[in-house]
Protein backbone atom coordinates (compact mmCIF):
# COMPACT_ATOMS: atom_id res chain seq x y z
CA UNK A 1 0.00 0.00 0.00
CA UNK A 2 2.74 2.33 1.21
CA UNK A 3 4.40 1.51 -2.21
CA UNK A 4 1.17 2.24 -4.13
CA UNK A 5 0.52 5.27 -3.23
CA UNK A 6 4.23 6.66 -3.59
CA UNK A 7 3.90 5.43 -6.88
CA UNK A 8 0.72 7.70 -7.46
CA UNK A 9 2.12 10.46 -5.64
CA UNK A 10 4.81 10.48 -7.92
CA UNK A 11 2.68 9.85 -10.99
CA UNK A 12 0.83 12.90 -10.34
CA UNK A 13 3.58 14.78 -9.13
CA UNK A 14 5.46 14.44 -12.36
CA UNK A 15 2.72 15.22 -14.53
CA UNK A 16 1.27 18.52 -12.62
CA UNK A 17 5.51 19.89 -13.23
CA UNK A 18 5.21 19.04 -16.71
CA UNK A 19 1.98 21.46 -16.64
CA UNK A 20 3.72 23.71 -14.74
CA UNK A 21 6.73 23.88 -17.25
CA UNK A 22 4.63 23.90 -20.37
CA UNK A 23 2.49 26.22 -18.92
CA UNK A 24 4.75 28.91 -17.87
CA UNK A 25 7.35 29.04 -20.72
CA UNK A 26 3.84 29.53 -23.05
CA UNK A 27 3.41 32.44 -20.96
CA UNK A 28 7.04 33.87 -21.66
CA UNK A 29 5.95 33.69 -25.66
CA UNK A 30 3.05 35.70 -24.68
CA UNK A 31 4.59 38.29 -23.02
CA UNK A 32 7.08 38.71 -25.43
CA UNK A 33 4.45 38.73 -28.08
CA UNK A 34 2.31 41.51 -26.31
CA UNK A 35 5.28 43.68 -24.95
CA UNK A 36 6.73 43.97 -28.57
CA UNK A 37 3.32 44.53 -30.81
CA UNK A 38 3.50 47.99 -28.70
CA UNK A 39 6.37 48.87 -30.14
CA UNK A 40 5.17 51.36 -33.47
CA UNK A 41 7.29 51.12 -36.73
CA UNK A 42 9.14 48.46 -35.99
CA UNK A 43 6.67 45.47 -36.57
CA UNK A 44 9.10 43.02 -38.57
CA UNK A 45 11.74 43.28 -35.86
CA UNK A 46 8.90 42.46 -33.85
CA UNK A 47 7.67 39.39 -35.99
CA UNK A 48 11.22 38.08 -36.21
CA UNK A 49 11.81 38.58 -32.54
CA UNK A 50 8.44 36.27 -31.92
CA UNK A 51 9.55 33.95 -34.24
CA UNK A 52 13.11 33.43 -32.42
CA UNK A 53 11.82 33.13 -29.15
CA UNK A 54 9.09 30.50 -29.94
CA UNK A 55 11.52 28.80 -31.65
CA UNK A 56 13.84 28.85 -28.66
CA UNK A 57 11.28 28.14 -26.40
CA UNK A 58 9.83 25.29 -28.32
CA UNK A 59 13.28 23.47 -28.42
CA UNK A 60 13.81 24.15 -24.51
CA UNK A 61 10.81 22.32 -23.75
CA UNK A 62 11.82 19.55 -26.07
CA UNK A 63 15.19 19.51 -24.49
CA UNK A 64 13.52 19.22 -21.21
CA UNK A 65 11.39 16.32 -22.09
CA UNK A 66 14.39 14.56 -23.88
CA UNK A 67 16.07 14.39 -20.05
CA UNK A 68 13.13 13.56 -18.47
CA UNK A 69 12.97 10.20 -20.86
CA UNK A 70 16.74 9.82 -21.25
CA UNK A 71 17.30 10.01 -24.56
CA UNK A 72 19.45 12.65 -24.26
CA UNK A 73 22.15 10.16 -23.30
CA UNK A 74 22.38 7.87 -26.55
CA UNK A 75 24.16 8.58 -29.50
CA UNK A 76 22.70 10.73 -32.47
CA UNK A 77 19.78 12.02 -30.01
CA UNK A 78 19.48 15.30 -31.86
CA UNK A 79 17.66 12.82 -34.53
CA UNK A 80 14.86 12.53 -32.33
CA UNK A 81 13.81 16.03 -32.71
CA UNK A 82 12.17 16.96 -36.10
CA UNK A 83 10.52 19.99 -37.51
CA UNK A 84 7.18 20.52 -35.91
CA UNK A 85 3.84 20.04 -38.47
CA UNK A 86 0.71 21.57 -37.28
CA UNK A 87 -1.01 18.48 -39.35
CA UNK A 88 1.15 15.82 -37.99
CA UNK A 89 -0.35 14.87 -34.48
CA UNK A 90 1.84 12.27 -32.56
CA UNK A 91 -0.51 9.55 -31.33
CA UNK A 92 -0.98 8.88 -27.37
CA UNK A 93 0.88 5.53 -27.45
CA UNK A 94 3.67 4.74 -29.46
CA UNK A 95 4.39 1.17 -27.94
CA UNK A 96 3.74 -1.96 -29.70
CA UNK A 97 -0.20 -1.43 -28.27
CA UNK A 98 -0.90 -4.91 -27.37
CA UNK A 99 -2.22 -6.20 -23.87
CA UNK A 100 1.10 -8.03 -22.95
CA UNK A 101 3.11 -5.09 -23.49
CA UNK A 102 1.37 -2.73 -20.91
CA UNK A 103 1.74 -5.66 -18.53
CA UNK A 104 5.07 -6.25 -19.26
CA UNK A 105 7.03 -3.16 -20.62
CA UNK A 106 10.73 -3.83 -22.10
CA UNK A 107 12.85 -1.45 -20.87
CA UNK A 108 15.89 -2.62 -22.85
CA UNK A 109 18.16 -0.32 -24.37
CA UNK A 110 17.16 -1.30 -27.98
CA UNK A 111 13.54 -1.16 -27.02
CA UNK A 112 13.88 2.41 -25.54
CA UNK A 113 15.97 3.61 -28.17
CA UNK A 114 13.00 2.05 -30.88
CA UNK A 115 10.65 3.98 -28.79
CA UNK A 116 12.52 7.43 -28.85
CA UNK A 117 12.65 6.81 -32.56
CA UNK A 118 8.95 6.55 -32.99
CA UNK A 119 8.13 9.13 -30.30
CA UNK A 120 10.44 12.14 -32.27
CA UNK A 121 9.72 15.41 -30.76
CA UNK A 122 8.86 18.41 -32.83
CA UNK A 123 10.45 21.26 -32.81
CA UNK A 124 9.33 24.81 -34.53
CA UNK A 125 11.72 25.67 -36.90
CA UNK A 126 13.43 22.43 -36.24
CA UNK A 127 16.78 21.79 -35.06
CA UNK A 128 19.66 24.50 -36.87
CA UNK A 129 23.24 23.01 -37.23
CA UNK A 130 25.14 25.13 -35.60
CA UNK A 131 21.97 24.38 -32.84
CA UNK A 132 23.07 20.46 -33.35
CA UNK A 133 26.50 21.24 -33.20
CA UNK A 134 26.60 23.23 -29.78
CA UNK A 135 23.99 20.80 -28.21
CA UNK A 136 25.16 17.40 -29.21
CA UNK A 137 28.12 17.87 -30.92
CA UNK A 138 31.92 17.35 -29.30
CA UNK A 139 32.53 21.02 -28.50
CA UNK A 140 36.17 21.58 -29.63
CA UNK A 141 36.11 25.24 -31.51
CA UNK A 142 32.26 25.44 -32.56
CA UNK A 143 30.03 27.85 -31.81
CA UNK A 144 26.59 28.85 -30.97
CA UNK A 145 25.16 31.75 -32.07
CA UNK A 146 21.99 32.96 -31.28
CA UNK A 147 21.10 36.46 -32.46
CA UNK A 148 24.56 37.98 -32.35
CA UNK A 149 25.99 36.15 -29.47
CA UNK A 150 28.00 33.49 -29.70
CA UNK A 151 29.34 31.34 -27.10
CA UNK A 152 32.21 28.33 -27.42
CA UNK A 153 32.32 25.11 -24.71
CA UNK A 154 32.65 21.82 -24.12
CA UNK A 155 30.71 19.24 -25.30
CA UNK A 156 27.17 19.62 -23.78
CA UNK A 157 26.04 17.07 -21.38
CA UNK A 158 22.12 16.85 -21.75
CA UNK A 159 21.39 18.58 -18.50
CA UNK A 160 23.06 21.87 -19.98
CA UNK A 161 21.70 21.64 -22.96
CA UNK A 162 18.42 23.20 -21.51
CA UNK A 163 19.93 26.15 -19.47
CA UNK A 164 22.17 27.02 -22.43
CA UNK A 165 18.84 27.62 -24.09
CA UNK A 166 17.69 29.14 -21.18
CA UNK A 167 20.59 31.49 -21.45
CA UNK A 168 20.09 32.59 -25.15
CA UNK A 169 16.43 33.52 -24.71
CA UNK A 170 16.97 35.60 -21.56
CA UNK A 171 19.80 37.77 -23.54
CA UNK A 172 17.07 38.25 -26.42
CA UNK A 173 15.11 38.86 -24.01
CA UNK A 174 17.27 41.53 -22.22
CA UNK A 175 18.74 43.57 -25.80
CA UNK A 176 15.73 43.58 -26.94
CA UNK A 177 14.38 45.77 -23.79
CA UNK A 178 17.19 47.59 -24.11
CA UNK A 179 16.86 48.48 -27.31
CA UNK A 180 13.00 49.45 -26.98
CA UNK A 181 11.76 46.50 -29.39
CA UNK A 182 9.89 45.51 -25.98
CA UNK A 183 7.91 48.47 -25.29
CA UNK A 184 7.32 47.88 -21.86
CA UNK A 185 8.49 49.62 -18.28
CA UNK A 186 11.43 47.14 -16.74
CA UNK A 187 9.40 46.04 -14.06
CA UNK A 188 6.49 44.98 -16.06
CA UNK A 189 9.44 43.10 -18.45
CA UNK A 190 11.40 41.60 -15.39
CA UNK A 191 8.47 39.40 -15.13
CA UNK A 192 9.30 37.63 -18.08
CA UNK A 193 12.63 36.31 -16.55
CA UNK A 194 10.53 35.66 -13.28
CA UNK A 195 8.28 33.33 -15.50
CA UNK A 196 11.04 31.18 -16.92
CA UNK A 197 12.62 31.40 -14.50
CA UNK A 198 9.64 29.54 -12.65
CA UNK A 199 8.88 27.19 -15.51
CA UNK A 200 12.77 25.90 -15.15
CA UNK A 201 12.72 25.66 -11.50
CA UNK A 202 9.31 24.77 -10.17
CA UNK A 203 8.57 22.24 -13.28
CA UNK A 204 11.27 20.86 -14.82
CA UNK A 205 13.32 20.33 -12.14
CA UNK A 206 10.59 19.56 -10.20
CA UNK A 207 10.01 16.53 -12.64
CA UNK A 208 13.73 15.47 -13.18
CA UNK A 209 13.55 14.73 -9.76
CA UNK A 210 11.28 12.04 -10.17
CA UNK A 211 13.24 11.14 -13.25
CA UNK A 212 16.73 10.79 -11.81
CA UNK A 213 15.84 9.68 -8.49
CA UNK A 214 14.21 6.36 -8.76
CA UNK A 215 12.11 4.46 -5.83
CA UNK A 216 15.14 3.41 -3.17
CA UNK A 217 16.00 -0.09 -4.50
CA UNK A 218 17.03 -2.11 -1.52
CA UNK A 219 12.86 -0.79 -0.45
CA UNK A 220 11.99 -2.11 -3.63
CA UNK A 221 13.77 -5.50 -3.13
CA UNK A 222 12.08 -5.83 0.10
CA UNK A 223 8.73 -5.46 -1.17
CA UNK A 224 9.33 -7.93 -3.93
CA UNK A 225 10.85 -10.76 -1.88
CA UNK A 226 8.09 -9.88 0.89
CA UNK A 227 5.35 -10.05 -1.80
CA UNK A 228 6.50 -13.47 -2.80
CA UNK A 229 6.90 -15.21 0.57
CA UNK A 230 3.28 -14.03 1.00
CA UNK A 231 2.43 -15.71 -2.53
CA UNK A 232 4.02 -19.05 -1.17
CA UNK A 233 2.76 -19.00 2.30
CA UNK A 234 -1.03 -18.25 1.31
CA UNK A 235 -1.54 -21.89 0.24
CA UNK A 236 -0.93 -23.38 3.83
CA UNK A 237 -2.76 -20.55 5.68
CA UNK A 238 -5.94 -21.00 3.45
CA UNK A 239 -5.61 -24.95 3.81
CA UNK A 240 -5.37 -24.27 7.69
CA UNK A 241 -8.94 -22.59 7.45
CA UNK A 242 -10.88 -23.84 4.56
CA UNK A 243 -11.83 -27.48 3.04
CA UNK A 244 -11.22 -28.84 -0.11
CA UNK A 245 -8.74 -28.31 -3.01
CA UNK A 246 -10.64 -25.67 -5.20
CA UNK A 247 -11.61 -23.06 -2.22
CA UNK A 248 -8.04 -23.10 -1.41
CA UNK A 249 -6.61 -22.60 -4.59
CA UNK A 250 -9.42 -20.30 -5.61
CA UNK A 251 -8.27 -18.17 -2.78
CA UNK A 252 -5.28 -18.36 -2.89
CA UNK A 253 -5.19 -16.61 -6.44
CA UNK A 254 -6.94 -14.14 -5.66
CA UNK A 255 -5.50 -12.94 -2.99
CA UNK A 256 -1.77 -13.20 -4.58
CA UNK A 257 -2.64 -11.70 -7.59
CA UNK A 258 -4.21 -8.52 -5.85
CA UNK A 259 -0.80 -8.04 -4.10
CA UNK A 260 1.18 -8.92 -7.22
CA UNK A 261 -0.56 -6.81 -9.60
CA UNK A 262 -0.67 -3.56 -6.74
CA UNK A 263 3.02 -4.19 -6.87
CA UNK A 264 3.51 -4.59 -10.75
CA UNK A 265 0.97 -1.22 -11.11
CA UNK A 266 3.00 0.55 -8.18
CA UNK A 267 6.32 -0.24 -10.43
CA UNK A 268 4.91 0.87 -13.14
CA UNK A 269 3.68 4.17 -12.30
CA UNK A 270 6.91 4.76 -10.45
CA UNK A 271 8.50 6.25 -13.37
CA UNK A 272 5.59 7.97 -15.75
CA UNK A 273 8.15 9.46 -18.32
CA UNK A 274 9.53 6.15 -19.56
CA UNK A 275 8.25 4.32 -22.90
CA UNK A 276 5.76 1.96 -21.90
CA UNK A 277 1.97 1.65 -22.87
CA UNK A 278 1.09 3.25 -19.38
CA UNK A 279 3.50 6.74 -19.37
CA UNK A 280 2.96 10.32 -20.18
CA UNK A 281 2.52 10.94 -23.56
CA UNK A 282 5.65 13.39 -23.56
CA UNK A 283 5.58 13.91 -27.54
CA UNK A 284 1.62 14.60 -27.83
CA UNK A 285 2.53 17.09 -24.91
CA UNK A 286 5.15 18.39 -27.03
CA UNK A 287 3.41 18.93 -30.00
CA UNK A 288 0.21 20.66 -28.02
CA UNK A 289 2.89 23.02 -26.34
CA UNK A 290 3.80 24.09 -30.05
CA UNK A 291 -0.16 24.47 -30.55
CA UNK A 292 -0.05 26.79 -27.30
CA UNK A 293 2.85 29.11 -28.21
CA UNK A 294 2.59 29.44 -32.29
CA UNK A 295 1.76 32.81 -33.08
CA UNK A 296 -2.26 33.33 -34.21
CA UNK A 297 -4.15 35.36 -36.47
CA UNK A 298 -5.22 37.52 -33.94
CA UNK A 299 -1.97 38.47 -33.11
Amino acid sequence: TFRANLAYARYWEGRGSLASMGSKFADVALQVRMFSTSAEGRQDECRALDMEVTHLLSLLHALCIQTLRHDAIYKDAQNNLVPDDPDSVPPLDVTRGDFWHSLAPDYKEDALQTFYRAAKLPVIGGLRPEESDSLYGDQGNRAFSVDGYTTRGRQRLDTERSAKVMEAIGRIVADSAKSGLLDAPAPIISRTFQVLSEGHERGYMFARKISSTPFPFPFAQAIELFTFVFAFSVPFLFSAWLDGAVPVAAFTFVTSWCYLAMNEVSRMLEEPFGGDANDLPLARMQYEFNRRIERSDYA
